[in-house]
């Protein structure tokens, strides 16, 4: 069970939905534990897998930081944290809609600019 939060409330869940949000969990941590089981280059993966990955690598290279999208845990909130770090937006509150042409995809790198940043 979730620790209470102070001041949060939480919303009644049926089981039904409870289960759905426990079924989903189970699923992302397992996706986790096939790709994340040891240090591997990209070389190792798997076209699909290689494709996945570079198109959820988010290079900020300002910040030296790669971020590595997961959808749907406040992913859409890191984006914009990211566009605010790199001057494209005053302010996070500025930003209506999350832009992804905005953003630095490790797709758009080539082979040996890829390999620099593993």
């Amino acid at each position: 069970k979730a620790a209470a939060v102070p001041g949060v409330k939480l919303p009644k869940l049926s089981a039904a939905k409870r289960t759905k949000i426990k079924m989903s969990q189970l699923e992302r941590r397992a996706t986790l534990q096939r790709m994340c089981p040891k240090r591997r280059t990209l070389g190792s993966l798997s076209h699909k897998e290689r494709y996945a990955l570079l198109h959820h690598l988010i290079v900020d290279e300002k910040h030296k930081l790669l971020y590595c999208y997961v959808p749907k845990a406040a992913c859409a909130n890191w984006k914009k944290m990211i566009q605010v770090m790199e001057g494209r937006y005053p302010s996070f509150e500025s930003i209506v809609k999350t832009n992804h042409t905005n953003l630095n995809f490790l797709w758009k790198y080539s082979q040996p600019e890829i390999e620099r940043r593993q």
